[in-house]
């Protein structure tokens, strides 16, 4: 069931970068995974984000809990944007160390003048140079709905009815024979009572070009439009649609999910699986999702996923002061040189501001890293003229 879990916690957390309606924006985001038996702290994933001036994405790390500590796996740097704000271009890079990092992947973005995004033209780094990949492409219709996307090797086509509702989902895979293979179908299907959204979504996929079933999920609402609960059945051959699991939420007034609770069936009755609380702030910025799983008729810990904001500030702009950091990895000093250097900030993998200390604008000063634990940071110096810079920092012990 991790799979499912997994789906709750990003669709309740997704961030929206530059959203102008909120004073906060997120800046860290970790959710950890447990064993059942003990509740010992098994493994987790994490992310940070930094914005530019204008509540912009400038940069985006991701984090994995390994060997006992948390590791730098990737980056998203060198983001730019275009006179709409949209998202112009970015490079993915990887890191085996947390201090020196690759070049993997460069992606860059076309839209057409509603800000339907139109292309990703993705390069992959080889021997030095950004060399083809393949390209991302999307269609839409003289309504702006998605009619399509895909690259060279799959395809997902939409059909839509005459009230403009989705209808039909269908994947495809291309093969070196130059021919568009069926993969998967999803049909959507309505009921006045659903008020425009879904009450069934049915898969299916080919074989031997013919639709095979896959699963089914039935959506009631509640009053507010929100999803009260979804069933799913999946397909068994000689016997047909047989109940899988069921999960209901409950929400505030604000639709935002308060609690999730959900259960499998055992072949004759239903029975617990797991649940979860949704906790916010006083602006509704989520801050946390707690979960437990049904576990020899006990409530065991399973995953806990917290999330992270600061005030919008000015934090960054294009020209980034030139600063070097050693030793790295350093463990209770480490030593700045630069040009006008008056504030250094150290975060944690979680965006959390752990270290912050005044400098004196001199060539090479020292920072105090105290009782820090070993692990990966983000070192932040900032100059003189308001310009920041930021380096991966580890520290060992």
């Amino acid at each position: 069931m991790k799979h499912c879990f997994t789906i709750l916690v990003l669709f309740a957390a997704s961030p929206v970068f530059g959203q102008s309606g909120n004073t906060k924006l997120l800046t860290g985001e970790s959710c950890k995974y447990f064993i059942r038996y003990d509740s010992m702290f098994l493994s987790g994933d994490s992310a940070t984000y930094a914005y530019d001036n204008e509540k912009r994405l400038y940069e985006q790390r991701t984090w994995s809990f390994q060997n006992n500590i948390w590791e730098q796996i990737n980056r998203i740097v060198e983001l730019t944007y275009d006179a709409n704000g949209n998202k112009h271009s970015q490079v993915l890079q990887t890191t085996e160390d947390g201090v020196n990092w690759a070049n993997s992947l460069r992606s860059t973005f076309t839209y057409d003048a509603l800000g339907h995004k139109l292309s990703e033209v993705v390069e992959q780094w080889e021997n030095g140079s950004w060399v083809s990949y393949f390209t991302n492409i999307w269609s839409y219709d003289g309504n702006g709905k998605l009619l399509s996307e895909g690259n060279e090797f799959y395809r997902v086509l939409y059909s839509f009815n005459l009230q403009g509702d989705l209808e039909t989902a269908l994947t495809q895979s291309f093969f070196s024979n130059g021919i568009w293979y069926n993969v998967t179908l999803i049909t959507y299907s309505y009921s006045v009572l659903s008020g425009g959204k879904p009450a069934e979504v049915w898969t299916q996929y080919d074989f031997n070009n013919a639709w095979v079933n896959a699963k089914k999920i039935y959506y009631s609402y509640d009053g507010n439009g929100d999803v009260s609960g979804e069933r799913h059945e999946g397909w068994d051959y000689g016997i047909g649609w047989s109940n899988d699991f069921r999960v209901s939420w409950t929400y505030d007034n604000n639709h935002h999910p308060l609690t999730f609770f959900q259960e499998k069936f055992n072949g004759s009755n239903w029975i617990n699986d797991s649940k979860g609380i949704y906790k916010y702030d006083a602006e509704l910025n989520l801050l946390s999702i707690e979960a437990d799983i049904w576990f020899f008729n006990a409530w065991e810990k399973y995953f806990t996923c917290r999330y992270y904001y600061t005030e919008f500030v000015t934090t960054h702009t294009p020209a980034l002061t030139n600063f070097q950091a050693f030793p790295n990895p350093a463990s209770t000093t480490l030593t700045l040189q630069g040009e006008n250097l008056t504030q250094a900030k150290i975060f944690d993998q979680q965006g959390r501001q752990v270290r912050a200390q005044i400098l004196h604008g001199q060539a090479e000063e020292t920072i105090q890293l105290g009782n820090l634990l070993t692990g990966n940071y983000l070192l932040q110096a900032i100059g003189a003229d308001g310009k920041v810079g930021a380096k991966s920092l580890q520290i060992r012990h």
